[in-house]
């Protein structure tokens, strides 16, 4: 039996505190797919897409975020995700 190595996540070892949006009763498929991307992605430090989160910061008020880049056509992406909620709204 071979052994998976665990990906190391930016903010392991770190108190963290993750905010994640739950999935919106009514929403398209598309959205809930958009949503529940990001949060996976947010969880295990690696989007589908591949992309991999960076710790950026702190901000002015002392926080740390989780930045990533992704694929131009993954709907965990900023501008696709605000798109797809836009187009429902």
């Amino acid at each position: 039996m071979t052994k998976r190595r665990r990906s190391r996540r930016p903010y392991d070892g770190v108190r963290t505190l993750l905010v994640l949006p739950s999935l919106p009763d009514g929403a398209s498929h598309a959205l809930k797919d958009a949503i529940a991307t990001r949060n996976a992605a947010s969880l295990s430090g690696r989007c589908r897409c591949g992309a991999e989160a960076i710790l950026a910061g702190p901000d002015a008020i002392g926080m740390m975020h989780l930045v990533f880049m992704h694929e131009d056509d993954c709907p965990a992406g900023d501008e696709n995700i605000l798109g797809i909620w836009g187009a429902e709204a």
